[in-house]
């Protein structure tokens, strides 16, 4: 069977997909022409926000080193609407880490709560509210190991991690000029270690006196994505090409005020942080 990459595909049910990840094999396909206009829409309007996000940073070229990836180099980007028989659930929009400079959109009959974990490899789950995910459900498994000096591996700890989402999801009055988004999540983890520096000879009730500290190290998860998001419920007037340079806006300033968030709270606790931060910057350049 041959495949073709398209820019308007169906997607199938996660039983018999015909949207292969993580290669983004599009099998040729239609979309009902009822749902074309819908997936167009969607389209026009995450290329007219991608092409602001990029003429925005063109302008500032500082703001590229502070801005994640998926905003600085997004690569292929693939909006998936779901049907729930007579209207548009919601977009899920997946932003991949194949170097391909194109947006797709694509059409499911699969409702949204199903459509997540699948498009997310087992990443994001949607649940009842008041239940747990199923202990059974795919999960995605975790090793953290340790290297010698001959280069030996050792495992420290092993896990299985995913995140859950009571459905349906409680939507909040959507900002302004902009579609609403539920759910912006993206591939890396953070694991903080809390310590304290001590003498070598120190006694153990004497450890609290020392010099505390928290590192802080970025896990990379094994993911064919970077930054995966949701929306809902759909608002046609909101994926509109006209609302694109507020939108690309309104994403910057609200990335750059949460790591300036995070940053306030690691000075509160180093007050050489910003020094660390900067020498380290110049390490990596």
């Amino acid at each position: 069977m041959t495949t073709k990459k398209l820019r308007y595909v169906s997607i199938n049910t996660p039983d018999g997909e015909t949207f292969y990840y993580p290669q983004i094999e599009l099998q040729e396909s239609e979309i009902p022409s009822e749902r074309m206009a819908v997936v167009k829409n969607v389209v026009a309007a995450i290329e007219s926000y991608r092409s602001e996000i990029t003429q925005l940073l063109a302008a500032n070229n500082d703001l590229s080193d502070s801005l994640p990836n998926y905003l600085t180099n997004p690569g292929l980007i693939v909006a998936t609407c779901t049907d729930e028989g007579v209207i548009v659930e919601g977009v899920i929009v997946r932003y991949d880490k194949q170097p391909i400079d194109q947006v797709v959109g694509a059409w499911s009959e699969t409702s949204l709560i199903k459509l997540v974990s699948f498009l997310s490899e087992n990443y994001v789950h949607c649940i009842e509210p008041g239940t747990q995910l199923d202990p059974e459900s795919p999960k995605l498994k975790i090793i953290l190991s340790t290297l010698d000096s001959v280069g030996q591996s050792k495992t420290v700890v092993e896990f299985h991690t995913a995140l859950t989402l009571e459905f349906p999801l409680r939507t909040k009055p959507t900002m302004m000029n902009r579609p609403n988004r539920v759910l912006r999540v993206t591939d890396i983890m953070y694991m903080e270690l809390h310590g304290v520096e001590v003498d070598t000879d120190s006694r153990e009730e004497d450890w609290d006196k020392g010099q505390h500290f928290i590192a802080k190290t970025p896990i990379f998860l094994p993911l064919n994505w970077n930054n995966f998001e949701i929306y809902m419920p759909f608002v046609k007037e909101e994926w509109d090409i006209a609302l694109a340079p507020q939108w690309a806006s309104q994403e910057i300033s609200l990335v750059l005020t949460l790591q300036n968030l995070e940053a306030a709270k690691y000075n509160s606790i180093d007050p050489l942080y910003e020094a660390r931060k900067h020498f380290i910057r110049l390490l990596s350049d």
